[in-house]
C-alpha cells in the first residue's frame, strides 16, 4: 500500500533518532508537535528536518503508535535504542562535545533511563562511549580526590559527593531501613556499568544492623553498637521515625573516623576507590 507521504528510510531513520534523543534528554515519553517543539532540550541545529511528524507516525505504525492526539514508541527499549543510535552516530568532535555537556546538563538528575541507554551504548559503541564518556568523565571524578592519605581521601569523597545517610529508627531503637544520598549519580551509574563492587556511593548502608548478625563481622561487634549508638546521637531528626547524617561533616570528627576505621570501612572504601583508578587506567590503555 502506498503512503500518502512518502518518506526515505534514511530520512525515517535520523527522523526517529532525533525523536528519540530529545525525548530521552527531555524525560518524556508520550509527544505530539507541540512537546517536541517546546521541549527543554533542543537537537543541535545541524540536526533540524522539515518533514512532518506526522509523515513519521502515518509511515512507521508498528514502530510509533498514536492514541488522541499523543504518539510514543512502542516500548520504550525502541525509544531508547534510538536514542543511543543517535548518539553513535555522531562523528568524533560532536560525540565528545555532547558526552561533555551531558554532565553539566543534568546536574544531579538523571535523565529517566539513563542505565539502559549507557547499557546500550556499552553494547553498540564500546570504544567511542569509553573514550568520550566513561573514562574522562570518571577520570575527572578521580581527580577531585586526595589521595595522599586514607583520611584525606574519605574526607575529600565525602565533600565532593555531598554525601548524606538516612535512617529510619523504630522504637526499640533499632535501624530499619538505611539509605545514602550523594550528587554523584551520573557517576555511580558509569562505575556500576563497569561492574566494578562498590559500597561508597552508598555509605550509610554500611552501618546497617545487617552486619552485626554477619560471621564475619561478630569480632567486630562491639564496634559497630558504638558506631549505632554515635550515628542515633548525632543524626538530625528529618520526621518521627527518619533521621538523617550529614556524613561530609561527621567524617571530620575524630570520634566518628576511629569508629568507622575501627569496624574495617575505612579500608573497604580506600579499597574500592583504588580499584577504580586501576580500572580506568586499564581502560585508557585500552583505547588508544
Amino acid at each position: 500500500m502506498n503512503r500518502p507521504h512518502p518518506v526515505s528510510q534514511t530520512e525515517l531513520e535520523c527522523l526517529l533518532q532525533n525523536t528519540a534523543i530529545v525525548l530521552f534528554m527531555s524525560n518524556l515519553n508520550e509527544f505530539n508537535e507541540t512537546t517536541l517543539k517546546n521541549a527543554s532540550w533542543k537537537l543541535p541545529e545541524e540536526f533540524t528536518n522539515e518533514s512532518s511528524l506526522t509523515e513519521i507516525t502515518r509511515a512507521l505504525l508498528p514502530i510509533i503508535t498514536k492514541k488522541g492526539k499523543w504518539s510514543q514508541f512502542i516500548n520504550i527499549d525502541t525509544q531508547v535504542y534510538l536514542a543511543s543510535q543517535w548518539i553513535k552516530n555522531l562523528n568524533d568532535k560532536a560525540k565528545k562535545d555532547f558526552f561533555q555537556t551531558y554532565r553539566d546538563y543534568i546536574g544531579n538528575e538523571l535523565c529517566d533511563h539513563s542505565v539502559e541507554l549507557w547499557e546500550f551504548l556499552f553494547e553498540i559503541d564500546r570504544s567511542d562511549f569509553l573514550k568520550y564518556c566513561v573514562v574522562p568523565q570518571l577520570k575527572k571524578f578521580l581527580e577531585q580526590l586526595n589521595f595522599s592519605t586514607a583520611k584525606e581521601l574519605i574526607l575529600s569523597y565525602c565533600k565532593i559527593t555531598e554525601i548524606s545517610s538516612s535512617y529510619t529508627i523504630d522504637e526499640s531503637g533499632y535501624f530499619t531501613e538505611v539509605s545514602a544520598s550523594c550528587s554523584c549519580a551520573f557517576e555511580e551509574d558509569l562505575i556500576n556499568l563497569l561492574q566494578l563492587e562498590y559500597s561508597w556511593f552508598n555509605l550509610g548502608s554500611s552501618f546497617s544492623m545487617d552486619y552485626i548478625d554477619a560471621t564475619e563481622f561478630t569480632s567486630k561487634k562491639d564496634g559497630y553498637l558504638q558506631l549505632f549508638a554515635y550515628i542515633k546521637n548525632n543524626c538530625y531528626k528529618k520526621s518521627s521515625e527518619q533521621y538523617v547524617l550529614d556524613m561530609a561533616n561527621e567524617m571530620q570528627k575524630s570520634e566518628f573516623y576511629k569508629l568507622i576505621k575501627a569496624v574495617g570501612i575505612e579500608k573497604q572504601i580506600v579499597g574500592e576507590i583504588k580499584k577504580l583508578a586501576t580500572k580506568i587506567s586499564e581502560l585508557e590503555a585500552e583505547i588508544k
